[in-house]
């Protein structure tokens, strides 16, 4: 008798081992998970709401990636063919405080603007601390090349996401 009761417990536990891994499955199953290391910046579906799978689905979130940053930068017409890709450049942002950065330019625009006098270039900067936010204000210090700000109002760089 005792050692069909030891049978008896030996075969539950393994009824337990695999309906918890069964568990363990439907879980994953369930749990979405971000192609990206980001952070979200708005929620698309709230909890308890259907997500749907395959082609025409609903988003649920909108992520922002914050490692690399892109430094936006507008420039004058001078400076075009100046800047080369691959070029490593200062980035000194407002926050924090007198940190400074090497970021390097991905992306130099082919079209000019005509009414502001400027064209755009785009730096990628590094942030695997995710020391510095995205949307800020900075300054990218190109050798040789005046980025002051073109017509009133107007940022020589920001920093994106």
């Amino acid at each position: 008798l005792a050692e069909a009761e030891l049978r008896d417990a030996t075969d539950n536990r393994k009824l337990a081992e695999l309906e918890h891994t069964r568990q363990l499955e439907i879980i994953r199953l369930k749990t979405i998970r971000s192609p990206v290391n980001g952070v979200v910046t708005e929620r698309i579906l709230n909890p308890g709401e259907l997500a749907e799978a395959g082609v025409g689905r609903k988003p649920m979130l909108k992520l922002a990636e914050i490692d690399p940053l892109y430094v936006e930068v507008l420039l004058p017409t001078e400076a075009y063919g100046k800047v080369k890709q691959g070029t490593a450049i200062q980035v000194t942002p407002e926050i924090p405080a007198g940190s400074r950065y090497r970021a390097t330019v991905k992306v130099i625009d082919r079209v000019l603007d005509a009414a502001s006098g400027t064209f755009g270039v785009r730096l990628e900067l590094p942030n695997p601390e995710r020391k510095i936010p995205a949307g800020i204000r900075c300054r990218a210090n190109f050798p040789g090349i005046d980025a002051t700000p073109v017509g009133k109002g107007r940022d020589p760089a920001r920093v994106r996401r």
